[in-house]
């Protein structure tokens, strides 16, 4: 119509064209809404979250009541939401074990907590905390354990220095500072034989 020849069957004004080309206009956003989400749809299925959320935005700015791209939305938004709180759980639990394996039980304990409310439901999170609780039990007992062997070893106590030292070996037996000790009582034993002998 804006090419005819006959003037009078031309458009009038630029409104008149507004009027017809829109919506030719909202059949093209329609149809590029659509083709977005399922765009979205393979990238979601080929592991790509956020440029599949990416795309149903931009089909959401075409087309706000695209229903296919609201719910898909809403899916991918749920996915993003999980894999952030995965990634932080990950990251707490890894901090609470090297913090238990550092025998810094206040702040392995702090990171436990915050663990158990990122996902308070999840029984992998539960197993996982249950470990680093046990660790930092070992680790208080290995504790208890030296204090204890140090404070015979000083009494001269070899018998009872012995027995804790190896009591704290059995709760924890990669624990350096407890080979260290029994290394020491082991050499203080030799020493007093060696006297009773002379």
């Amino acid at each position: 119509k804006a090419t005819e020849k006959d003037r009078e069957l031309r458009y009038q004004s630029l409104e008149d064209v507004r009027f017809d080309a829109e919506p030719i206009l909202r059949e093209l956003e329609q149809a590029r809404a659509g083709a977005l989400v399922e765009q979205a749809r393979g990238l979601l299925e080929s592991g790509n979250p956020d440029e599949a959320l990416h795309a149903v935005r931009e089909a959401l700015e075409l087309e706000p009541a695209n229903a296919d791209a609201q719910r898909l939305r809403s899916e991918l938004r749920s996915l993003v939401q999980e894999r952030t709180v995965r990634s932080r759980l990950e990251t707490l639990l890894r901090e609470a074990e090297e913090e238990a394996a550092a025998l810094r039980a206040d702040r392995a304990a702090e990171l436990l907590e915050s663990a158990a409310r990122l996902d308070p439901g999840s029984s992998e999170v539960r197993s996982r905390i249950e470990i680093i609780r046990e660790q930092l039990e070992h680790g208080r007992k290995t504790r208890q354990f030296l204090d204890e062997a140090r404070s015979a070893l000083q009494e001269k106590d070899l018998t009872r220095a012995e027995t804790k030292v190896l009591e704290a070996l059995e709760a924890n037996p990669e624990n350096a500072e407890a080979a260290e000790l029994a290394d020491a009582i082991g050499e203080a034993i030799l020493r007093r034989q060696l006297e009773d002998r002379v």
